[in-house]
């Protein structure tokens, strides 16, 4: 019988995932996301959010497809829950980089993103050499990331 660990480890080489550690980000350090990657989607999301919940097996899947696109998914539950976010990376197999966002100015985040943007989750960005491409409040599918990651 195979042990746990190894199980583990063969789940997450399956999916072409890795064990995730949990970022933590302020509103700085997210403003600055952006120019961080040629090509970078940034997807906000919570534990609690089930269309956000649907979204993580797109979301990992495009990262474990196209190397050249950095995958962020910036947690917005409270911070003094980031050890049920651990657990929730874990359990969903989260396979791209994973924060917290730890802000103190949900506004001034929200706006450093997209001034567009009124806060809702799950709520999708892409960006290509700093510049916002494309925004989608809501669920967002496979079609529409590759639709717009293809520009």
């Amino acid at each position: 019988m195979l042990s746990r660990a190894l199980i583990f480890f063969l789940l997450y080489s399956t999916l072409g995932a890795t064990p995730q550690q949990l970022e933590k980000l302020n509103n700085e350090e997210i403003r600055k996301l952006p120019s961080e990657a040629d090509v970078l989607v940034i997807n906000f999301w919570a534990t609690w959010c089930e269309p956000c919940v649907e979204e993580i097996p797109v979301l990992t899947k495009i990262q474990s497809r196209h190397k050249k696109i950095t995958v962020i998914g910036i947690s917005m539950d409270e911070s003094e829950k980031e050890n049920e976010v651990r657990r929730f990376i874990k359990e969903h197999a989260m396979g791209y980089r994973v924060a917290l966002w730890t802000g103190d100015d949900f506004e001034t985040m929200v706006n450093s993103i997209d001034p567009n943007w009124d806060g809702p989750i799950p709520a999708t960005f892409i960006f290509q050499k700093g510049k916002r491409i494309y925004t989608k409040t809501g669920p967002i599918t496979e079609a529409e990331l590759l639709k717009h990651l293809s520009h």
